[in-house]
């Protein structure tokens, strides 16, 4: 059995832990960071965010809902890797 170590939380919880395990405790300083609106396209291509195309917008050897004239795909829906979201 491995050796335990007592801490006391700011609740005054008493919880047992592995005396080797690591923690951060705390709470997390910029919670709202994933929110921050970034402003322009380029910004997020900075961050490593590839843009998002849509299927439609594709030729048809890039996608199965590609080419076509106007909007309208005419097939069966698929997600990314060309099969059905249908279970």
């Amino acid at each position: 059995m491995a050796l335990m170590s007592t801490l006391r939380l700011r609740s005054g919880e008493m919880r047992k832990v592995e005396a080797d395990c690591r923690a951060t405790l705390g709470e997390v300083g910029n919670a709202e960071h994933m929110l921050r609106v970034l402003g322009k396209a380029g910004a997020a291509r900075w961050r490593g965010v590839r843009p998002t195309v849509r299927g439609t917008a594709m030729n048809p050897v890039d996608h199965p809902h590609g080419g076509g004239e106007g909007r309208n795909f005419g097939k069966h829906p698929v997600n990314s890797v060309g099969r059905s979201d249908q279970r």
